[in-house]
């Protein structure tokens, strides 16, 4: 089976990249292709809420006719533009046509517009178009968490549901009003949506209606070890603070490229610059003062070859001369991007021991446990 994965065409490429190397990580009869972006166009509807807590309630699904949604009858102080379930199914619609995909392949949309009835995603009458939402997971979550878990967690969702039932409608019909911890929770107030993911199952009643489907066991093996997976990632977060855990890191491959194991594989994307600069200060637990950076200038050169781009040995070197540069700005500017990475991925607990801080006698360094760092570096 294919699952053509497309981004609207504003999602940031990094969370969609780091969609689908999750959803690449867990290998199986589900073939998911990573598509080129698609622009959702004019975003004309507008969708009033009064407060926080109304912006994060489901509203009920459409008629399978209506295209566009009337808000005439409700006066809410705040307003957000937003796109009919219409126009994103037919954009599924128009991608497939475009990229002649076979009818019996699934389309999902990746959106970072709100949709007109504020789910968390959906499929057509056809069952092989989506749409998952994928922007203001912060909101629900917090900064503490990575948003490509949830969005990765309603992609196989919403494949399960989509053999699970034959009709759109019994989906609908077969939703539990009354949150339980399983898939088919409708979880009306959006923030319910934590208790299905720490769960990571179906209930009693919905396994049986899906060992009675006779669904292809491999295939629920694939989507099954994703959505545990991703509950893995957040017991993993939720107990860290306690536990005082911390993920493995891993430095792999010639181009040393960043990655927190114990985070569902998660990609640290450093610009070779900064993945020099952090190689240095992974590689020296003792600290290095900015005044004496000039003495690994040869560490730090070796570091920036492996993983630049640049072809000349000048333009290295102008590169290293101006990091180690004393009276130049360029390492502050590096060190704030690499800290600002981190806690844009791990939030500001997870992040801190990753990041390259100052002591109170101006030595920077990285107060992770080299214990937890592992170098599977090609030569």
């Amino acid at each position: 089976m294919n699952v053509h994965i497309i981004p609207s065409s504003t999602l940031n490429p990094e969370t969609f990249d780091q969609v689908m190397h999750l959803l690449w990580k867990y290998t199986g009869t589900i073939q998911f292709i990573k598509g080129s972006p698609i622009s959702i166009g004019k975003v004309d509807l507008e969708m009033y809420f009064e407060n926080k807590e109304k912006y994060f309630e489901k509203k009920p699904p459409p008629d399978r006719s209506e295209q566009k949604y009337s808000l005439s009858e409700i006066e809410f102080p705040a307003i957000r533009k937003a796109v009919s379930w219409g126009d994103l199914f037919e954009l599924c619609e128009n991608y497939r046509q475009e990229h002649t995909i076979p009818e019996e392949d699934h389309v999902i949309l990746l959106s970072d517009k709100l949709n007109a009835h504020n789910w968390f995603g959906c499929t057509d009458s056809s069952l092989k178009n989506y749409f998952i939402q994928a922007n203001d997971w912060e909101y629900l979550f917090g900064e503490d968490i990575n948003i490509r878990y949830p969005i990765v967690y309603e992609i196989a969702g919403w494949l399960i549901r989509t053999q699970m039932y034959d009709f759109f409608e019994e989906i609908l019909d077969s939703y539990h009003e009354i949150p339980q911890g399983c898939l088919m929770d409708y979880c009306k107030r959006k923030t319910d949506i934590i208790l299905k993911m720490r769960t990571a199952d179906l209930c009693p009643k919905c396994l049986l209606h899906l060992e009675q489907k006779q669904v292809d066991p491999n295939y629920l093996r694939q989507l099954f070890s994703i959505i545990e997976g991703i509950r893995g990632n957040l017991t993993f977060f939720s107990r860290s603070s306690i536990l005082k855990q911390k993920s493995r890191l891993e430095i792999r491959g010639y181009g040393m490229d960043l990655f927190l194991t114990d985070l569902g594989d998660l990609e640290v994307k450093l610009n070779p610059k900064e993945k020099a600069m952090y190689m240095l200060y992974l590689s020296h637990p003792e600290g290095i003062s900015r005044s004496h950076l000039s003495d690994f200038k040869d560490e730090l050169r070796s570091y920036y070859g492996r993983c630049s781009n640049l072809s000349s040995i000048e333009s290295i070197e102008e590169a290293i001369e101006k990091m180690i540069d004393v009276t130049d700005n360029n390492m502050n500017e590096i060190m704030s991007r690499i800290r600002y990475k981190f806690r844009k991925l791990l939030g500001p607990y997870q992040s801190a021991d990753y990041m390259i801080n100052s002591t109170p006698e101006m030595i920077h360094t990285v107060n992770l446990d080299r214990a937890l760092v592992t170098f599977n570096i090609d030569s």
